[in-house]
């Protein structure tokens, strides 16, 4: 069944609608290649219930990047500045990293209290001109995506997605294209909330607005060798996350078509042995076994748990999970017995709840089929 899908005008008409007047120099957005492009499933795409084991950190949700650089919003201007706005400068950057420090160890009360004192610090900078209104904006904007992030890790779906606007009007009022990747990214975690939130219209012209975008830029023709392998990266997650949305909503041929093509992008960037490869063939795995594709999810789960067991990843308990119940799947009870058994034993050193959970449930129907 084909999925119905709207128009990208009516999501630039959104992005639009955050802009203002008084546009500035746009600020630099952090380079994704080595962030961004390390797209981990942490990312809920589309929330299912209930299926395979997803290929993640499992206390996680959110992607590990962040849009905007500290050295773009506070070193980037070259210009003499004075003292004091020099010393302001490193209090400033020393608190944002103290807060990015304190969200990196699940100190996430902490983090969001360190990013209202960098708020509260900007108060008298405005008001004695320490800073000039595009510096104080660059902060800002800055801050707010890592308030952003933090509500997103903790599941506080309306105060990200409130952030993440703000975030993306200031980047915009800088003068910031709507087609620039830092806009895309930002949109891309709009869709997820709104997925997540069950606005399923507004999640689809998220997530087809992040596709297309990407596509038009890397068509174009016109794009240096580092924006390229950016816009190519994003435009690898977007699938990804795409084909979770529709696998949640049980459009399994499509899922299987975004998923595929994530792949390919992924197979083209990184290395063979990248735990992140081991990923998308498990996911693709799984979905295929929902298409009834066995011999196919078979294949991938397999190639998915040699790059594993090569990077010593441990996601290794995740793919045994997995391979198991496509076993079971199989008809192939014994199979699937050792596979959910190696799950369980490292599942439980490295205290994954969600595969101990699951590699029970798949060793009980092992044995009930195996009567």
């Amino acid at each position: 069944m084909a999925v119905p899908i709207t128009t990208l005008g009516r999501w630039r008409n959104v992005i639009k609608s955050f802009a203002t007047l008084g546009m500035r120099k746009p600020i630099s957005p952090t380079k994704y290649k080595g962030q961004l492009y390390k797209w981990q499933s942490t990312l809920r795409c589309g929330l299912k219930p209930r299926g395979p084991v997803r290929n993640m950190d499992m206390k996680s949700i959110l992607s590990r990047i962040s849009l905007v650089a500290i050295a773009a919003g506070l070193k980037e201007n070259n210009t003499p500045i004075s003292e004091r706005e020099q010393a302001a400068t490193d209090e400033l950057t020393l608190v944002i990293k103290r807060s990015i420090l304190a969200k990196m160890k699940g100190e996430f009360e902490k983090a969001e209290q360190l990013c209202h004192e960098a708020l509260a610090m900007l108060v008298p900078l405005k008001r004695e001109k320490v800073f000039s209104a595009e510096k104080l904006l660059q902060v800002t904007v800055y801050v707010y995506d890592v308030m952003a992030n933090l509500a997103l890790a903790q599941g506080e779906m309306d105060k990200a997605e409130t952030m993440f606007k703000e975030t993306l009007k200031g980047l915009l009022q800088q003068g910031m294209q709507q087609d620039a990747n830092a806009v895309v990214d930002i949109s891309l975690k709009l869709a997820m909330i709104y997925a997540s939130q069950g606005n399923e219209e507004q999640a689809m012209q998220g997530y087809k607005f992040c596709i297309d975008t990407q596509k038009n830029k890397m068509s174009g023709g016109e794009l240096d060798e580092s924006t390229e392998e950016d816009t190519k990266a994003l435009l690898g997650l977007s699938m990804d996350c795409y084909s979770r949305f529709l696998l949640s909503r049980e459009y399994y041929t499509e899922a299987e078509e975004f998923l595929t093509n994530a792949l390919d992008i992924a197979q083209s960037v990184f290395d063979e042995n990248d735990t992140q490869l081991a990923a998308l063939y498990s996911d693709l795995a799984n979905v295929k076994s929902m298409l009834g594709k066995n011999d196919a999810a078979l294949s991938n789960i397999k190639t998915a748990l040699d790059i594993a067991k090569r990077s010593d990843s441990p996601i290794e308990a995740v793919l045994h999970c997995n391979l198991g119940n496509i076993c079971l799947n199989r008809g192939e009870a014994k199979d699937a017995q050792s596979h959910c058994a190696r799950a369980l034993k490292l599942a439980k050193k490295l205290k994954y709840k969600e595969v101990i959970l699951q590699a029970n449930e798949c060793l009980k129907e092992a044995k009930d089929m195996r009567k």
